[in-house]
């Protein structure tokens, strides 16, 4: 049984709140008082100990817990359109990164749940079936992307950010995204690293599609913003840091002005420190980001709450 797994409960009551906090705009929605979540002693990593079942029983302990609360997760759903920025689960995870766990329907199932987006992988297999995947697998068994579609549906108002891992089979991709029912609930991203020609999978998929959002990459490693701007196709910008704190207030100002969401990629993904992610945190949220992509959406969950609940005393 979950509940007899003897995992901590997550504390987060030590966060730092520094003095941007008082920037924090009035008109943002309160969120409610936070219920304990479940996780781990340490935040910022899988566990040392029985690294696999006590991971995946975060997870599924998540499950029960947000079950039994009757307000699943964040109980302010974190929607398009929100002043406040969407909580992107980086493959699922919830309290760090677990390569045992993530891009897995127990995993996703926890993280939608809690009312969090999701940002996921997907493939083709060479039968011609999609499958969500980080990794090429040589078949989709246990990984078909219709058994997540099913959960994606199951929360409609959750953002999903598809990561494109393969090129070629744009058409296919989208009919199967519009047989499945989600296509409205998804935006498609990253397929600059694949394609010689920056944009040009951007304009596949938009004469294919009128409706399909699709985002432009922008990151410290030679993906400009005048370059994002270049792909008319592209109605998101993925904000992604790889070497430090790169962007500015002023930066994500330019991309909200000429009409794009900007989501932010946080700086745990690329192996900065839980400390260093939370501080990055910060600026985000004050600037306005509309969604921050993490492996630790637990913690960014609480901050976000406690920092309504600070504007509003």
């Amino acid at each position: 049984m979950i509940d007899d797994v003897p995992v901590r409960v997550l504390s987060l009551e030590r966060v730092i709140l520094s003095k941007r906090t008082t920037n924090w705009p009035k008109d943002r929605p309160a969120l409610p008082a936070l219920e304990p979540l479940p996780g781990v002693d340490n935040p910022t990593r899988c566990p040392p100990h029985r690294r696999t079942f006590r991971c995946f029983a975060t997870q599924s302990h998540a499950i029960a817990h947000g079950a039994r609360s009757g307000t699943s997760g964040t109980r302010l759903a974190l929607q398009r359109g929100s002043t406040v920025p969407i909580i992107l689960s980086h493959r699922g995870n919830i309290v760090g990164p677990c390569p045992s766990a993530e891009n897995r329907l127990p995993t996703i199932d926890a993280a939608l749940r809690w009312h969090w987006g999701l940002e996921t992988d997907i493939r083709r297999d060479p039968s011609g079936r999609f499958y969500i995947s980080h990794d090429a697998r040589s078949s989709a068994a246990g990984f078909l992307a219709e058994d997540f579609c099913a959960l994606f549906r199951a929360f409609p108002h959750a953002t999903i950010a598809l990561n494109v891992k393969e090129l070629g089979d744009e058409a296919a991709l989208l009919r199967f995204l519009e047989e499945q029912d989600v296509l409205e609930q998804v935006f498609l991203f990253d397929m600059e690293l694949l394609e010689s020609e920056p944009g040009r999978t951007a304009r596949r998929f938009r004469d294919l599609s009128d409706t399909v959002r699709i985002a432009a990459r922008v990151s410290d490693r030679g993906e400009s913003i005048d370059r994002a701007l270049s792909i008319e196709q592209a109605s998101v910008i993925w904000l992604d840091e790889f070497d430090g704190a790169h962007f500015t207030a002023a930066d994500v100002r330019q991309l909200k002005a000429a009409g794009h969401q900007v989501h932010a990629v946080s700086p745990d993904l690329h192996r900065a420190s839980y400390a260093r992610a939370r501080a990055r945190w910060m600026d985000f949220i004050d600037w306005g980001v509309d969604g921050i992509c993490t492996d630790h959406p637990a913690a960014l969950d609480r901050l976000l709450r406690t920092l309504s609940v600070k504007q509003a005393a």
